[in-house]
């Protein structure tokens, strides 16, 4: 084979390979879902029939750590996601004081968890029924 044809066979492999490498970082090792909000909320009403209890993971402590690479202020360090397999979005609608969380958008995982990281949490609902308080 000549050194042309080794080249032109080299750069067509470089063409598809280099997007497929930068597809895979952004896949696997890519920026979490996070949903950043205020710290002013002190009620959250999760309406998930499929989550229970055990399901609903709590933190109220300011100490903990970041997502990295979140350009929020310091002051809003509250922030809430699903945890499966990957992490997802949840949908989330405000009223007054009261958060409003619904199901995770797009998530295909079976068995999600959901993450609450907020300050002035003072009470959390699920499906009506109170399961943490202050």
């Amino acid at each position: 084979m000549k050194r042309s044809n080794i080249l032109l066979i080299l750069l067509f492999a470089l063409l598809y390979v280099i997007p497929f490498l930068v597809w895979m970082y952004f896949v696997y090792a890519g920026d979490k879902s996070y949903t950043g909000i205020s710290d002013k909320y002190q009620v959250v009403k999760i309406d998930n029939p499929d989550l229970t209890a055990n399901q609903v993971a709590i933190d109220t402590q300011r100490a903990s750590a970041f997502p990295k690479r979140e350009m929020l202020e310091t002051s809003r360090r509250s922030y809430l996601y699903y945890k499966g397999n990957k992490q997802y979005l949840p949908e989330v609608s405000v009223y007054g004081d009261t958060i409003r969380i619904g199901k995770a958008q797009d998530a295909k995982d079976k068995d999600l968890t959901l993450n609450i990281h907020m300050a002035k949490l003072k009470t959390v609902l699920l499906n009506g029924q109170v399961i943490w308080e202050k």
